[in-house]
């Protein structure tokens, strides 16, 4: 459950330098925000903060929220799935 920022912390083993791109979306499938993941470390390791804004700036209701990671790199795509709730 979440009141407050939530950081969405990810590892991609292996070199190279994939696209990651990180979003929330609300219960009914609509995306709510897109995050800016950064690469933490050269072993791969990244961050995606959100503040529980939308995309407008408008802090979201509470409810059941889904962010979905995607990375897209060296020839083969990989997507990632977290359930969340934010309490009022």
């Amino acid at each position: 459950p979440a009141r407050g920022p939530m950081s969405f912390r990810y590892f991609i083993p292996g070199g190279g330098t994939p696209r990651v791109k990180v979003a929330v979306f609300n219960i009914a499938g609509r995306r709510v925000k897109d995050l800016d993941p950064r690469q933490l470390s050269t072993e791969g390791e990244g961050i995606a903060e959100w503040n529980l804004d939308d995309a407008r700036g408008h802090r979201v209701r509470a409810g059941v929220y889904f962010a979905r990671l995607e990375i897209n790199g060296g020839g083969e795509g990989l997507e990632f799935v977290q359930r969340f709730v934010v309490l009022p």
